[in-house]
């Protein structure tokens, strides 16, 4: 149920190891939160597509399917926080002060965290997760200085983040080897997903493994009655098989009725919501007399990491960004426009574009765990339940709510089911 990365990864896997598969999609496209389409006739990723060297997972799949990269543009212009506004600033020092913030941030994290692929193989763990990034600002006393520093990575990465537990950071600083570059390069300035983007990885291992995907199929129920699943549809359509790879986010669990409830974990998660906000977007912005930039604005900004993503041969050059600012209209082409040319007013603005996710009915936002909820419930969330396992980035053991951990989470739900469920006991749903 899903076909984005974790519920393509776990149907290609089952269908390997020899079960019948359907791959149920709400949307008319492959993808979920990641999605390859065109913008002014050029090709532009609408959602997730970042990836670092660490990233075993997705780096893999790369590989296997002869999928290429690309790497980010080096910036010409470098605008930083300075004393309340954004001034020009070297690469060098932009690498150095925001270095020092985050050091000053991270303090002995590293020390604590020395299996970042092991959730709570230690104590630390735990009180990590208790405070909130804002917890651990007063903590260390950032000043309002640091804290503009790290905004823009900040909320490009957790969208409205002060609220956000200090160890969902932490966990992203130690996969990035504890270094300032290596995060930036993990968060969105490192390697990227080559011509195809996403949606060629997603298209090959679909046609790979001759997988049947049902577009259209948004599933409003699922019962499982102990000795097979069945499976309802918003178009009337039914279906009854041996297992079901739940693939969504969390968020989306309580849109669907279950016919056996869920556990009180996964209800309670999925009812609250993991970091619900009024905005959660990525935005796109085609200008022209612009050279690579890169912008990191202060705290609350509604773009608050704008950089050149792609360069084409018109000499048209791609702004991309995500934000979280509430009360910002991500998807108005003269607000997008207006807010360029308060930093740039030469620039020309050919044409902009925005996806608001939280207010995509398949998606209801990006993710991030508040101060708590890891601990409370992450195991609880990763568990499979009857005839049921569950797949999303949102509940990988690594790099979680990323790419990687989504391909991560596929292949663990398919192990599972495979594992719980013989070969014998499947059949081909009708």
């Amino acid at each position: 149920m899903g076909a984005g990365l974790a519920g393509v990864t776990a149907a290609r896997d089952l269908a390997a190891r020899g079960r019948s598969v359907i791959v149920l999609e709400a949307r008319d496209r492959l993808g979920g939160r990641t999605w390859t389409d065109t913008f002014e006739g050029k090709e532009v990723e609408k959602g997730g597509h970042w990836l670092f060297w660490h990233h075993a997972h997705i780096w893999s799949e790369m590989n296997r399917y002869g999928v290429s990269l690309a790497e980010a543009l080096e910036a010409d212009i470098s605008l930083l926080p300075t004393g309340g506004k954004v001034m020009k600033a070297s690469s060098e020092e932009t690498a150095l002060r925001i270095d020092q913030a985050f050091r000053k941030l991270m303090g002995n994290v590293s020390d604590a965290l020395d299996r970042p692929y092991e959730p709570f193989c230690n104590d630390s763990w735990a009180e990590m997760d208790s405070w909130t990034i804002e917890d651990r600002y007063e903590q260390v006393g950032m000043t309002k200085d640091e804290r503009d520093l790290l905004a823009g990575l900040l909320t490009s990465n957790y969208g409205p983040y002060l609220n956000k537990s200090f160890l969902y950071m932490s966990r992203w600083w130690r996969l990035s080897g504890s270094t300032y570059e290596a995060f930036l390069e993990n968060a969105c300035a490192g390697y990227r997903f080559g011509e195809g983007g996403t949606l060629r990885l997603l298209s090959a291992m679909v046609s790979g493994s001759n997988l049947d995907v049902r577009f259209n199929s948004v599933v409003t129920e699922i019962d499982d009655d102990g000795n097979r699943v069945n499976i309802s549809t918003r178009s009337g359509d039914t279906l009854s098989a041996s297992a079901v790879v739940v693939a969504t986010p969390p968020n989306l669990w309580r849109t669907i009725e279950f016919a056996s409830p869920l556990t009180e974990g996964k209800r309670i998660v999925s009812e609250q919501g993991l970091a619900q906000a009024e905005n959660c977007y990525k935005v796109w912005i085609d200008v022209k007399n612009l050279p690579n930039v890169s912008v990191m604005n202060v705290e609350g900004h509604p773009l608050p990491y704008l950089f050149t993503m792609d360069r084409f041969e018109d000499d048209t050059s791609r702004l991309m960004c995500f934000g979280a600012a509430q009360g910002f209209d991500a998807e108005d082409p003269e607000e997008l426009t207006a807010r360029v040319h308060e930093l740039f007013p030469d620039a020309e603005v050919v044409a902009a574009g925005g996806k608001n996710w939280a207010k995509d009915e398949f998606a209801l936002g990006w993710t991030g765990y508040q101060a708590g909820v890891m601990t409370r419930y992450l195991k609880e969330l990763q568990a499979p339940q009857g005839r049921l396992a569950f797949a999303c980035s949102e509940i990988a053991n690594g790099a979680f709510a990323g790419l990687d951990g989504a391909v991560e989470a596929g292949v663990s739900a398919a192990r599972e089911i495979a594992d719980r469920i013989p070969a014998t006991a499947w059949s081909r749903s009708r």
